[in-house]
C-alpha cells in the first residue's frame, strides 16, 4: 500500500447524504441555560442553515415547500440539539463557527459566522446585503477582515463526550470485568493494525450508544451522524472496484470484507464473536437505567457494525496514536492547506526535478497536532481537546476546512471514504517495463541483479530466518505530482534496474561491473556509490520513471480522454455520441454501460481515483510534473466545488510585499552597518578592548584586527556576561521589558514555561537560545538591543550558501561512503527532530508568530548559527558580539627549541569576579594583523558546523565507521553478550557501533583494543593497543578503506571533468568536500604505511 498517515477521518461523512425526515423534535430544554450570545449564536445558525436548505431543494428540485419546511425545521433542530449538548458539558465555541449542511460534500461542514451582528428577521433581502459585505471585505485589505485567523481556537470539546478506547474501557470495566480480554481476543486476532483496532472497540461503543435510543446522552450527537454506512473502499462491490483499475486496492477491499464479516461472527478457537460483545455492551449500558430499557435491536446487527466502523474510521482524529472520536471536530471537511507563508522558491506552481527523493527535504512546515491539542489542564479541562483553525478564513457564511496532513487518495479511499479533487499528497503507482521486471530478464542477470538488490537491503533475504525461500517482490513504485518518489527503495529499485535493463542506454556493461565489484568487496558504502550513485544516475532515473509512467498508461484498461469525457457525461456537460460515430473518427467510446457503472456515489469516487492516477502519469510520461495541474481548477470541479481562493490570492500578494522587502535583508551598506557596530562595542566601555572588526575578504568576510601590539597570552578582550547572550541575560532582560505587545507577552511567558521546566540546563541553552535569536532578528529586529550585532552576523541567505545544514540531496552525494554523510544526515535529522517540536508548540507560534515559527530556513539559520559561533564557558554557551568574528586558523611560531608550532587551542574564562569574560591572544600580532583562533577541531567538524577546512590542522583525522559489533558476530550471541558488555565498559567502550578518528599508527591502537572485543579474540594477557591478534585484520580493513576512496575520488574527478568541458565549474562546497575526502584518504594512507613499517611478533 501507498504509505501515508491518517491524522483524522473524513469530517462530513464523506459522500453519505442526509436522508429526509417529516419529524420534528422539540428544542431541549437545556437550551435555556444558554446566554444572550449563545441564544444569538443559535439564530444565525437557522437563519443559514434555512438559507442552505432552501439551496439544496431548488437545486435538486424540492418536492414543495411544505417538504422544504419540514427539512429546515428538523435539520436546524439537530444542529441546534447538537451545539447545545457541547456547550451543557462543558464545551465551548467561537461566535464565529457554526455547524451547517453542504450538500456538496454530502452532509455537514463547519461554516464562519460574520464578526457582526446578524439582524434578527430573515429575508432575501437580507442574504443579498449579507454577501455584498462579504464582496466589499475581500475588496478591501483582506488580512485584517479574517473572521477567522490562522492558529485562532474554534472550539473546545470537552473529554466527557470525546470516546477513545480508554473511555470504553473505563466506562465498561465495572460491568464487564474481563472486558479487556474479551476485546483482546476478538479484535486483535483479525484486526493486526491498532488503528483499526480502535475504529473497531469505539465503533462498538457507538453502538450501545444507539441501541439506548431516546435515553443515550449521545443523542443529539448520533443524530448529525451519517444515516449509512460511509462510501469506504470496503463498502464497493465488485463492478465498483473494477472501475478503480487497482487490483491492489481491490484485494484490499476484498480482505477487509472478510475481515469484518469474521469479526463479527467469531472465529472460534476460543476467541468471541463481535456480535456477542456489543449485545453485551448495549446490555449492560442498558441496566444503569432505573426504568427499563428496549434497546434497538437494529443498532446491533451487521450493517450497524459496518456503519459505525466505517463513521469513526473516517471521522476519529489520531494524536500520538491513539484515536479520538471528537464531536464537531468531526465535521470539518478536508482541503489542502495554502501554505500562505511559502517563498517564491517554495512555489508548489513551479517545477520540480522528475524522480527526485531526499532524506533531507524540509519537514513539512505545519502539523496537524498544532491544531488539535489535547489538553493537560493549564488552561482546559484534562483530556479536552482544542482545535485552532489552520488557516485564514475571510468570508461569514463559507465552509472551514482543514488538511487531513500527508495522506495519500489511496487512504482516502481506504479508511475516509472519499477522494479529494486535489491532493498535493497523492502519489501515482507506476509499473515497470517489462525489459525490467525479473521473469523478462535472463537468468544470470535476474540473480545478478536481485543479488545486489539484497545485499543493499532493497529486497528482502531470498530465505526467511527458518530456511524458508522468499519470492522476489517488487516494492510499489508510488510518485508524487511533483515528480518525485515516495519511497527511497522504490527509486532504488528503478536506479539498480536500469543498470541491467539493456533496451535503454546502451551498453551498462562497465557500470554492471563496478556494481558487482563492490557487492563482492562486502563494502556497503562502495556498493551504494557504484550501484546507486553512479556518475549520471539522476538522469537515468529520469528516464526509467518516464518510460514507466508511458508503459503503466498504456496499459491501463481506459485512457485519461475516455475518463475525462466520462465526467463530462455524467456532469451534463456533453452528450453522448452515437458509439458508430465515435469509432469512424476515432473517438474514444463511452457506452450506456459504462455510464450507469459510475452514475453512483463510488462510481464517481473510483472515477475521480482513477484519474487522479493517470493525469500525474500522463505529465510524468510527457517529461514534466503535476505543477500546472495544482495550480489550475480539476476538470471534475463544479462552481460549488471550488473553494473561494480571493483570500489566498490576498495572502499570496502580502508574502510577495513581504519579501520584496526582504525580512533578512540588511538596507544599510555593510561599511555603515560595520560602523555602527563599532560604535555598538565602544558604547560597552568593556574592561579590555584591544582588537576592532573589519571586513576581511578572500572568503572571510568579517574578522578581527588588533588595535596595537600583543604578543601571546596578553589578554586582548574582556567582556562582562551581561553584555553576551546566554540563558542567564536572556530571562533577566525579557523579565526586565516594559513592552506590553502581545509578542513580548507571550515571550515572558514561554521563558517562564522553559524556567519551571529547567529548560537550558542539559544543551547550554541551545532551546531557550534559538528561540530568542529568532526573535530578536526577525520579530525586535531594530527594536531589540542586539540589532547592531544581528545585523553584521552572516544572514539566513548567507547560511543557506555555506552551512552543510542547507545542502540539497545532490551535494551531499560527494560525501559518499565517508563516514562525514551519515554524521550529516544525523545532525540534519537531529535539526528536524527540533524544528518538528519547535513548529508544533503553539506557545512557540504565540511568541514568535507562525511566520517566523514555521519557516524552516530561519529555524536552520539560528540553528547554525548557535553552533557555528557560540563560545562556552562555566557549562552554558554564549553568542558573543566582536569575539564571535574571530577566525579560525593554527598560527605556527618557534617555541623555546626553535621548533614551528601552532597556536594553542582557544579558551575563554571567567575572572576572578565573575563578571567578566576573559581572552588572551594566542599569538603575536602587531597594529592591524588579523587576530586567529586555534578552535582544536578535526576538519570534519569543522565542515559540519562551519563550512570550512583547514589547510593546516595538526588535529584534523579521517573518521572512522565501519567497524562495529554486528548481529552475526560471536560477541553479539546471546550468551556472550553479557560478556562483551563487560569488556567494553573495561576499554573505555559505551557502544557497539563506536567511532575512531585515524591519522597514524597511535590512533590504530584503540581499534585494535575494540576488534579483540568485536571478534572475542581472548585476551588473557591483557593486551594493550596493537598486537600480531589484530593487526591483519586491521590492515585488510584499511586497504579496503582506501580501494573504496580511490574509487570514490575517481568517480568525483570524472564527473568535475565532464562539467567543466560543460562550462560549469565546480562550486565552493563541492570544491569542500573533494577535498575533504583527499585528506581523509590521506589520514588512511598513513596509518596503514606506518603499520606496514611496525614489526609485531608474537610473545615467543
Amino acid at each position: 500500500m501507498r504509505k501515508s498517515t491518517s491524522k483524522r477521518g473524513n469530517g462530513g461523512g464523506g459522500k453519505t447524504k442526509k436522508k429526509k425526515s417529516s419529524n420534528s423534535p422539540s428544542r431541549s430544554s437545556s437550551a435555556k441555560k444558554l446566554d444572550k450570545d449563545l441564544k444569538f449564536h443559535s439564530l444565525s445558525i437557522l437563519v443559514l442553515i434555512v438559507a442552505a436548505i432552501l439551496a439544496l431543494g431548488s437545486r435538486h428540485g424540492g418536492d414543495g415547500m411544505h417538504d422544504i419546511t419540514e427539512h429546515v425545521d428538523d435539520e436546524g433542530s439537530k444542529v441546534q440539539r447538537f451545539l447545545t449538548w457541547i456547550i451543557d458539558n462543558g464545551g465551548t465555541i467561537s461566535p464565529q463557527v457554526t455547524l451547517n449542511v453542504f450538500p456538496e460534500y454530502g452532509g455537514y461542514g463547519l461554516m464562519s459566522l460574520s464578526r457582526a451582528p446578524l439582524d434578527n428577521s430573515f429575508n432575501k433581502s437580507t442574504l443579498s446585503l449579507q454577501e455584498e459585505e462579504k464582496d466589499n471585505q475581500l475588496d478591501s485589505d483582506a488580512k485584517s477582515f479574517a473572521i477567522i485567523q490562522h492558529l485562532d481556537e474554534m472550539f473546545t470539546i470537552p473529554p466527557t463526550i470525546i470516546t477513545s478506547v480508554e473511555s470504553v474501557l473505563v466506562k465498561y470495566s465495572s460491568v464487564i470485568p474481563d472486558i479487556r480480554q474479551r476485546l483482546e481476543r476478538s479484535v486483535r486476532p483479525n484486526f493486526p493494525s491498532t488503528l483499526e483496532q480502535q475504529d473497531v472497540i469505539i465503533a462498538l461503543s457507538l453502538m450501545a450508544e444507539c441501541a439506548l435510543g431516546q435515553q443515550s446522552n449521545f443523542k443529539p450527537y448520533l443524530e448529525v451522524l451519517p444515516m449509512d454506512v460511509v462510501s469506504r473502499l470496503d463498502t464497493f462491490d465488485e463492478d465498483e472496484l473494477v472501475e478503480l483499475q487497482d487490483e491492489y486496492l481491490s484485494s484490499l477491499a476484498r480482505e477487509s470484507k472478510r475481515k469484518m464479516k469474521v469479526a463479527w461472527e467469531g472465529s472460534g478457537g476460543g476467541g468471541y464473536g463481535l456480535k456477542e460483545l456489543a449485545k453485551l455492551m448495549a446490555n449492560h449500558a442498558a441496566s444503569s437505567f432505573v426504568e427499563k430499557i428496549h434497546l434497538k435491536q437494529t443498532c446491533l446487527t451487521y450493517d450497524s457494525f459496518h456503519k459505525y466502523t466505517s463513521i469513526v474510521s473516517s471521522r476519529a482524529m489520531v494524536l500520538h496514536g491513539t484515536k479520538y472520536l471528537t464531536p464537531l471536530a468531526d465535521m470539518l471537511n478536508y482541503a489542502p492547506q495554502q501554505q500562505s507563508s511559502k517563498k517564491k522558491n517554495d512555489d508548489p506552481c513551479q517545477i520540480k526535478s522528475l524522480s527526485s527523493f531526499s532524506s533531507f527535504s524540509p519537514p513539512p512546515v505545519q502539523s496537524f497536532t498544532l491544531y488539535h491539542e489535547r489538553n493537560n489542564g493549564s488552561s482546559n479541562a484534562v483530556g479536552s481537546i482544542t482545535v485552532r483553525s489552520d488557516r485564514d478564513v475571510f468570508k461569514g457564511g463559507e465552509q472551514i476546512f482543514e488538511d487531513y496532513g500527508n495522506v495519500d487518495n489511496s487512504l482516502f479511499l481506504e479508511a475516509h471514504g472519499f477522494v479529494p479533487y486535489e491532493n498535493p499528497s497523492h502519489c501515482a503507482v507506476i509499473t515497470p517495463e517489462p525489459s525490467m521486471l525479473p521473469n523478462m530478464m535472463q537468468g544470470d542477470d535476474f540473480e545478478k541483479k536481485e543479488s545486489v538488490m539484497r545485499y543493499l537491503n532493497i529486497l528482502p533475504p531470498s530465505t526467511t530466518t527458518d530456511g524458508t525461500s522468499q519470492q522476489h517482490d517488487i516494492p510499489i513504485i508510488c510518485v508524487k505530482p511533483d515528480g518525485s518518489i515516495s519511497e527511497e527503495l522504490a527509486a532504488s529499485y528503478l536506479i539498480i534496474s536500469n543498470i541491467w535493463n539493456q533496451k535503454h542506454g546502451g551498453n551498462k556493461e562497465q557500470q554492471q561491473k563496478r556494481c558487482l565489484d563492490a557487492v563482492k568487496r562486502n563494502d556497503k558504502q562502495l556498493a551504494t556509490i557504484q550501484c546507486l550513485r553512479h556518475d549520471g544516475w539522476r538522469g537515468a532515473l529520469h528516464d526509467t520513471v518516464q518510460q514507466s509512467a508511458c508503459h503503466t498508461l498504456k496499459m491501463a484498461t481506459t485512457s485519461l480522454e475516455f475518463d475525462l469525457k466520462l465526467v463530462d457525461i455524467l456532469h451534463g456537460k456533453e452528450k453522448q455520441k452515437s458509439t458508430e460515430n465515435m469509432e469512424e473518427h476515432g473517438e474514444a467510446i463511452v457506452t450506456e454501460s459504462n455510464v450507469k457503472r459510475l452514475n453512483t456515489t463510488r462510481g464517481m469516487i473510483a472515477l475521480r481515483f482513477r484519474i487522479a492516477e493517470k493525469k500525474i502519469l500522463a505529465h510524468l510520461c510527457e517529461g514534466t510534473t503535476m505543477a500546472d495541474d495544482l495550480c489550475s481548477a480539476n476538470e471534475m470541479k463544479t462552481d460549488r466545488d471550488i473553494v473561494d481562493n480571493k483570500a489566498n490570492r490576498y495572502n499570496d500578494e502580502d508574502n510577495h510585499d513581504h519579501e520584496h522587502r526582504g525580512s533578512e535583508a540588511i538596507d544599510d551598506s555593510r561599511e555603515i552597518a560595520l560602523e555602527e557596530f563599532r560604535a555598538y562595542i565602544r558604547s560597552m566601555n568593556l574592561p579590555v578592548n584591544k582588537v576592532e572588526p573589519k571586513y576581511i575578504g578572500n572568503g572571510l568576510r568579517l574578522g578581527v584586527v588588533a588595535t596595537e601590539n600583543m604578543t601571546k597570552d596578553n589578554i586582548y578582550l574582556s567582556i562582562p556576561d551581561s553584555r553576551t547572550i546566554n540563558v542567564d541575560t536572556i530571562f533577566r532582560l525579557v523579565s526586565e521589558t516594559n513592552e506590553d505587545s502581545m509578542n513580548s507577552t507571550h515571550l515572558k511567558a514561554l521563558l517562564e514555561k522553559y524556567r519551571l521546566s529547567g529548560g537550558g540546563k542539559n544543551d547550554g541553552g541551545f532551546q531557550i537560545m534559538l528561540l530568542y535569536l529568532l526573535h530578536e532578528r526577525f520579530v525586535a529586529k531594530e527594536k531589540s538591543q542586539w540589532w547592531p550585532y544581528l545585523k553584521i552576523i552572516p544572514t539566513v541567505e548567507e547560511v543557506k550558501n555555506k552551512s552543510p545544514l542547507f545542502f540539497d540531496e545532490e551535494k551531499i552525494d560527494y560525501l559518499e561512503g565517508s563516514a562525514v554523510k551519515m554524521r550529516l544526515v544525523q545532525y540534519r535529522e537531529t535539526a528536524q527532530n527540533r524544528f518538528a517540536h519547535f513548529s508544533t508548540d503553539y506557545d512557540t507560534l504565540l511568541a514568535l508568530g507562525s511566520e517566523i515559527a514555521l519557516d524552516w530556513d530561519k529555524f536552520l539559520w539560528a540553528y547554525s548559527i548557535l553552533d557555528s559561533r557560540s563560545i562556552w564557558w562555566d557549562g552554558k554557551r554564549n553568542l558573543v558580539p566582536l569575539l564571535d568574528l574571530v577566525n579560525c586558523m593554527e598560527v605556527y611560531e618557534e617555541d623555546e627549541d626553535n621548533k614551528l608550532v601552532p597556536n594553542v587551542i582557544h579558551s575563554t574564562t571567567v575572572d576572578k569576579n565573575g563578571e567578566n569574560a576573559v581572552t588572551k591572544i594566542s599569538h603575536t600580532v602587531k597594529v592591524g594583523d588579523q587576530v586567529f583562533e586555534n578552535y582544536g577541531q578535526p576538519n570534519h567538524i569543522y565542515f559540519l558546523y562551519h563550512g570550512f577546512l583547514l589547510e593546516r590542522n595538526t588535529h584534523d583525522c579521517a573518521l572512522w565507521d565501519d567497524i562495529r559489533i554486528k548481529q552475526d558476530d560471536a560477541a553479539a550471541a546471546f550468551n556472550e553478550r553479557q560478556s562483551t558488555m563487560q569488556r567494553l565498559g573495561q576499554n573505555g567502550f559505551s557502544s557497539f557501533e563506536p567511532s575512531f578518528c585515524i591519522k597514524d599508527i597511535l590512533s590504530l591502537h584503540r581499534v585494535a583494543d575494540f576488534l579483540r572485543i568485536k571478534n572475542s579474540i581472548s585476551n588473557e594477557d591483557k593486551l594493550e593497543g596493537l598486537g600480531s591478534d589484530v593487526n591483519d585484520y586491521i590492515r585488510d580493513m584499511l586497504q579496503k578503506t582506501l580501494y573504496r576512496y580511490d574509487q570514490i575520488i575517481s568517480v568525483r574527478g570524472e564527473r568535475s571533468e565532464k562539467e567543466r568541458h560543460e562550462g560549469n565549474e565546480m562550486t565552493y562546497a563541492e570544491q569542500t568536500m573533494l577535498k575533504l575526502l583527499h585528506n581523509e584518504r590521506a589520514h588512511f594512507q598513513r596509518a596503514l604505511d606506518e603499520l606496514n613499517q611496525e614489526c609485531y611478533i608474537s610473545e615467543d
